[in-house]
């Protein structure tokens, strides 16, 4: 780079210094021509060089930084893609209902430790003056409740993640949530700042502005209300989250058969396509409100087959089917995986007098470990 800026830092000087000795040679004939003034002209090449120069080193300069900030950029987004796609499979095990029982669980927390740090705030700050024993005690806590409320954050974004498509009802009181929870960090970073300008003004051994206590005790107060707000809230959501998942698996069970098959074989067919879609859509750990409908839709045929044309041997397969079915719309998708080859077995042992591909329709599926998480 610095040899590429040299040979320009030349090539421009010469440039410039010729054509201002050209332009100074190139006046019209006249009786008393003055002599160019070469200092000047190669002072005024210097000048345009450097300028020249300096335009070129920041054109690059600004090139470069582009670059790197893309660079950049590309890589946190690499790096947190990988984080969440890890988070998520932590997760994935637990059920809706899990789930939704440890974020109700977390928020708890997050408001016992909350209120908590407040009434240590108050308890110090109660006579108007605070020491430096009752700052580090106060701070303690603080970092409690950050810890707590930064837990219940986290669950609730995986919950977004891994049903946000399908207990789309649940998602507004969810948000509001969440939104209480936010009004607590905004609070705890308030309160951080102030017992970082107290342990500054002490440090220093300066006497404590009665604002500066009583900004301590307004950010208790705020956190504590919104504390309790989100605990009443986290209760409601949480009997909204059960109301809708009864719901979806009523909804789910109340489909009515749209292909009923004619023989063993189109049941068969019927009854592995079903599991073939259950294992291709919960992949991904991720199932919506489509894909519920769709699987609904199949397993309803596939349970009105059985009916038809299994036999009588066929009865407690249907059961099987339905239950998966109920599983998924539950919110249940592990447990789901897990029946999946169990019931592609009971299917080909039962029919035996049909085609069916060998080794089913599973391929190399097995069920997946209960994943470990923090």
């Amino acid at each position: 780079m610095k040899r590429k800026t040299s040979l320009v830092t030349i090539l421009a000087f010469l440039f410039v210094f010729f054509s201002l000795v050209a332009c100074s040679g190139a006046s019209t004939p006249e009786p008393a021509t003055p002599t160019p003034d070469v200092d000047a002209t190669v002072a005024a090449a210097i000048a345009a060089t450097v300028e020249f120069e300096a335009q070129v080193e920041a054109a690059v300069a600004t090139e470069v930084a582009s670059s790197v900030e893309t660079a950049v950029d590309e890589a946190v987004e690499e790096a947190v893609d990988a984080a969440v796609e890890e988070a998520v499979d932590a997760y994935a095990a637990e059920s809706e209902a899990e789930l939704a029982a440890m974020i109700d669980e977390a928020v708890a927390e997050a408001v016992v430790a909350t209120e908590s740090y407040a009434t240590t705030t108050t308890t110090a700050t109660a006579d108007d003056q605070i020491s430096a024993e009752e700052v580090e005690t106060i701070t303690v806590t603080v970092q409690g409740a950050e810890t707590a409320v930064a837990e219940a954050e986290a669950l609730i974004e995986m919950y977004y993640a891994l049903y946000g498509d399908l207990a789309v009802q649940t998602i507004d009181e969810l948000a509001a949530i969440e939104a209480e929870l936010a009004a607590i960090a905004a609070g705890i970073e308030e309160m951080n700042a102030t017992l970082l300008l107290i342990n500054e003004t002490m440090n220093a051994g300066l006497a404590l502005a009665e604002e500066t206590i009583t900004e301590l005790e307004n950010a208790a107060n705020t956190a504590v209300a919104a504390a309790q707000s989100a605990q009443t809230q986290a209760q409601t959501w949480l009997q909204t989250v059960q109301t809708e998942t009864e719901a979806r698996i009523a909804a789910a069970q109340q489909v009515q058969a749209n292909a009923v098959a004619a023989n063993q074989q189109e049941l068969v067919n019927q009854a592995l396509e079903y599991l073939q879609t259950v294992g291709n859509i919960t992949a991904d750990n991720v199932l919506s409100q489509a894909e519920l409908a769709q699987i609904a839709q199949m397993g309803a045929n596939v349970s009105a087959s059985l009916t038809a044309v299994g036999g009588p041997q066929s009865q407690n397969l249907a059961v099987a089917f339905e239950q998966m079915t109920a599983q998924l719309a539950a919110g249940n998708l592990y447990q789901a995986q897990l029946s999946l080859t169990d019931l592609q077995s009971q299917l080909m042992t039962q029919f035996t007098g049909v085609e069916i591909p060998a080794g089913g329709v599973l391929g190399n599926f097995s069920p997946p470990p209960r994943p470990s998480r923090p």
